[in-house]
């Protein structure tokens, strides 16, 4: 791409006229060049960028902030495009040690697919990347792991509608690992870091699809009118026919977050002494049930589902909501030693990268500093 180009699709990036695929384009390449060996000051050169702007994207909110954060994304892409072609830029010394000072390699990176199943006979099976086949049979259904990070269950020969006795495999998800199963109904679920997932191993005899889950889920549900598919988790019930949708019920989060990204679901409140009325939900729609109550208001859905697609992407969140899915995707500890926690941050950057990588775009936001000892990441003003 030439250089009138590149300051071109800059230009609409920052005005708001570049489509999707120039935007992935853009903070693609703002992603790389941040880690990029080829310019070396390009990652303090960013640093200095930030720093000498106190607006930043803390404290702010909704669109403002998204528009913010695209301005400062493509004026620092700018800035290490005239690096790259010879401009000398005077790097601040500073005398707190960087990330990269810290630990040249801090070496956590997440597990990636890795889970353990409960068979209903008790016995447990440990997947994780490398061969794949056939790993259990219960029920005439076939139990398949693929070498992708999935769990296929099919049905021999239609003998798995004549069971008249349901049995149940559970699939758990450590910290740093995920996984994804596919039920024999057609029914694709993927299961992020720290998640636990009970669900039949066939659906034939029962009236209804009934699943359970703690942790985070994103639903793909197979269509069928006359079995609803209905996912259990803390204080609430999900009932769907058919769609897509993310559930977000970790037990140490404040609330159970339902995310409908296609079709429609219904929410339903649980007590202890009874079911409460439903809440409809229509694509792009979030339930959030606290303490407080079930509210609904309209949902960032790319921000919700994107653990799903391989990216961290944080939008006007407080930082300790970040480190706790930094912790979990991680599997480290967090130590707060400094640092206002309910502080808002913005941005984006791959689940992929080591935890250093993570931590120093976070800085690069200003206003917080991290170290890290073994697996433990120490947060600091």
């Amino acid at each position: 791409m030439e250089l009138n180009e590149i300051h071109n699709l800059l230009d609409k990036y920052n005005n708001g006229q570049a489509n999707d695929d120039e935007k992935a384009y853009v903070e693609s390449w703002y992603l790389a060049q941040g880690d990029s060996t080829q310019f070396p000051q390009a990652r303090d050169l960013l640093e200095d960028f930030f720093n000498s702007r106190k607006i930043l994207h803390m404290h702010m909110h909704g669109k403002q902030s998204l528009v913010l954060l695209r301005r400062i994304i493509a004026g620092a892409a700018i800035v290490i495009l005239c690096l790259s072609i010879g401009y000398y830029w005077h790097l601040r010394v500073t005398s707190r040690p960087t990330l990269k000072e810290q630990v040249v390699k801090s070496g956590i990176k997440p597990v990636g697919n890795k889970a353990s199943l409960l068979l209903s006979n008790g016995k447990r099976i440990q997947l994780e990347d490398g061969k794949s086949g056939a790993v259990a049979e219960e029920a005439g259904i076939k139990i398949i792991k693929k070498a992708n990070g999935q769990l296929v269950y099919e049905a021999i020969g239609g003998r798995a509608s004549d069971l008249k006795n349901v049995l149940y495999n559970t699939i758990e998800t450590p910290r740093g690992g995920q996984y994804q199963v596919n039920l024999p109904d057609g029914t694709k679920v993927w299961l992020n870091a720290g998640t636990v997932f009970r669900y039949p191993v066939c659906f034939g005899v029962a009236k209804e699809r009934r699943v359970e889950l703690t942790g985070e889920g994103y639903f793909e549900v197979a269509k069928d009118k006359r079995h609803p598919f209905i996912v259990h988790s803390p204080a609430q019930e999900v009932e769907v026919l058919g769609t897509h949708f993310n559930i977000n019920a970790y037990i140490e989060e404040p609330a159970v977050k339902t995310t409908l990204v296609e079709g429609s679901v219904s929410v339903y409140t649980l007590n202890k002494k009874n079911v409460l009325n439903p809440v409809l939900l229509k694509p792009g729609q979030q339930a959030v049930l606290d303490t407080h109550g079930l509210v609904v208001h309209e949902a960032d859905t790319e921000q919700e589902i994107a653990w799903k697609n391989g990216v961290f992407l944080f939008n006007d969140e407080p930082l300790e909501l970040i480190m706790r899915r930094i912790s979990r995707w991680y599997d480290v500890d967090i130590e707060y030693q400094g640092g206002d926690r309910k502080q808002l941050y913005g941005g984006g950057v791959s689940r992929y990268e080591n935890v250093s990588k993570v931590l120093e775009k976070l800085e690069l936001l200003g206003g917080i500093h991290f170290k890290i000892e073994g697996r433990r990441i120490y947060v600091m003003k």
